[in-house]
């Protein structure tokens, strides 16, 4: 199992809630489960480091920005994994 899949097994989606037409994708199970929350952190740091900071124009993370409540869950580790300041916006 790729690791991919590992963590989509611990995702699962309510359609129509909670409303008719919105999706609402359950993430609290990865949370719970350590080795889940590091291979997703893990992978995460991975893609900021190897896609996103060599395409952008500064070539660097000035600050870690988590923007709903879901960014305040998953920001402060990859502030701790970037080296870099946690906002909450």
């Amino acid at each position: 199992m790729s690791d991919v899949e590992y963590l989509r097994s611990f995702l699962t989606e309510y359609a129509d809630f909670p409303k008719p037409g919105v999706g609402f994708l359950d993430i609290f199970p990865l949370l719970r489960n350590p080795l889940a929350f590091e291979t997703l952190i893990t992978h995460f740091v991975h893609h900021i480091l190897s896609q996103t900071i060599p395409k952008s124009l500064l070539k660097k993370v000035d600050v870690v920005v988590g923007l709903d409540a879901r960014g305040f869950l998953l920001g402060t580790d990859h502030r701790t994994a970037v080296g870099r300041s946690f906002r909450p916006g």
